[in-house]
């Protein structure tokens, strides 16, 4: 009886954690749902590379949407090449603006960085001129641009969606296919299940680290591991974010925890977190209008969930394979994780669709956009994992398990694009 007690205790305090982290992002603050691409500049005054005739008593920039302000969001520099003293800034909406006492002629520069309401970093930087161009910055090209933090926030967004499907898509694998499937034995077809699933959390904590790296060295000014701009950053919504997704990963070991004693109830729990840390990460990713943010928030948990789904399972479906318990229950296993990958696969498809036509302002922007390019590859390399599947159908299956390895990498290889494409500016 108190064993019953404490089961029931330990699932209300998970169940209440989770509700916990449903609200917080249903109610985060300093994060609007009604749009959420990157900030991108769009005008400046003084304009850029303009040769003033007297000093201006206010710099002000204009950006694509509300932005927050992140440690030295503006500073600006002499001809000489020294810092003027910052002045306070104000941020209104979408403009952040700081007054300027200035008087000495030549190029002043004028280096800016911030977060956007989808919690993504830009920053960059510009030229104007006072009675003519010269001194340290003339010649200086605008740059907004961090090479280094783009390539870093790609591995973070690689590293989180693996750890997702290593996770979530695994326990989807376990509860949807090897419970109905197996009657007997589960305990040792769940060993290995268990170690990819730690494994999965392990790669989600890890991502968390990595995208606070990305935050850092994505904006300028500083060192990449300053720990007071660091201390700066987990105040923004970047920072609640990341604790939104800490909290979902640390919730996952413990229900994983309690699913190792035998709980069926844990691991269904598992999966409903699954579905909240895919509403978490499609609140924190590009949107769109405020009139069809729902639609972008569904459509991006959804594709999140598909492919999750269908690159874990088939994780999972290796992993089994090579097992003598598993040779009695291989096509029983097929059966069950066929049409779930079906539906997968139908998911991404449609939730794909949906995605561009929101993201996509024209359908040049296939070709003229970096983010419309990459786009158009991941589409197109959809074929190739559908292609391994049915190839692997054709086999017999001694040789199927070469086209589903085949498969899983050729998703490995989308998981890259989509981790880029998340990096991207959308062009609406």
């Amino acid at each position: 009886m108190d064993r019953q007690h404490g089961g029931r205790r330990q699932y209300g305090f998970v169940l209440s954690i989770a509700l916990l982290l449903a609200g917080l992002v249903m109610f985060l603050p300093g994060k609007a749902h009604a749009q959420a691409l990157h900030a991108v500049l769009l005008s400046s005054s003084p304009a850029e590379g303009s040769v003033l005739a007297h000093s201006p008593s206010t710099v002000r920039l204009w950006f694509s949407e509300p932005v927050q302000l992140v440690g030295q969001s503006l500073t600006i520099f002499a001809p000489s090449g020294d810092a003027i003293r910052q002045e306070t800034i104000q941020v209104r909406g979408q403009e952040i603006s700081m007054p300027l006492k200035a008087s000495t002629e030549g190029t002043y520069l004028v280096n800016w960085q911030v977060i956007s309401e989808d919690t993504d970093p830009t920053s960059g930087s510009f030229t104007f001129s006072i009675g003519h161009p010269g001194g340290a910055w003339a010649g200086t090209v605008s740059d907004n641009t961090s090479a280094t933090g783009f390539w870093l926030q790609i591995l973070a967004h690689l590293l989180h969606f693996l750890g997702y499907a290593l996770s979530f898509g695994v326990l989807a694998f376990l509860r949807l296919v090897v419970y109905p499937a197996v009657p007997s034995q589960r305990e040792t077809l769940q060993q290995p299940i268990w170690r990819l699933v730690n494994l999965g959390i392990l790669v989600l904590l890890l991502a968390e680290g990595a995208a606070l790296i990305a935050q850092s060295a994505s904006l300028r000014g500083h060192a990449i591991f300053d720990l007071a701009f660091i201390v700066t950053i987990l105040g923004s919504s970047f920072g609640r974010v990341l604790a939104l997704r800490l909290g979902a990963a640390l919730t996952l070991w413990i229900l994983v925890g309690i699913a190792q004693q035998g709980s069926k109830r844990a691991v269904t729990l598992s999966l409903v977190l699954g579905g909240v840390s895919a509403f978490i990460d499609s609140d924190a990713s590009h949107a769109i209008s405020s009139q069809m943010a729902w639609l972008a928030l569904l459509a991006t948990t959804l594709h999140i969930t598909a492919m999750g789904v269908w690159l874990g399972g088939l994780i999972a479906l290796l992993t089994l394979w090579r097992l003598q318990a598993t040779k009695a229950y291989r096509n029983a296993l097929l059966l069950r994780f066929g049409p779930l990958a079906l539906a997968s696969v139908a998911e991404l498809f449609l939730t794909g669709i949906v995605l561009s036509w929101l993201h996509l302002a024209q359908v040049t922007d296939l070709f003229t956009t970096s983010y419309g390019r990459v786009l158009g590859i991941k589409a197109l390399a959809l074929f190739l994992p559908l292609l391994f599947a049915m190839l692997s159908n054709w086999q017999q299956q001694p040789s199927r398990k070469r086209w589903w390895l085949l498969e899983a990498l050729s998703l490995l290889g989308m998981l890259v694009l989509a981790a880029t494409l998340v990096s991207l500016p959308a062009p609406r």
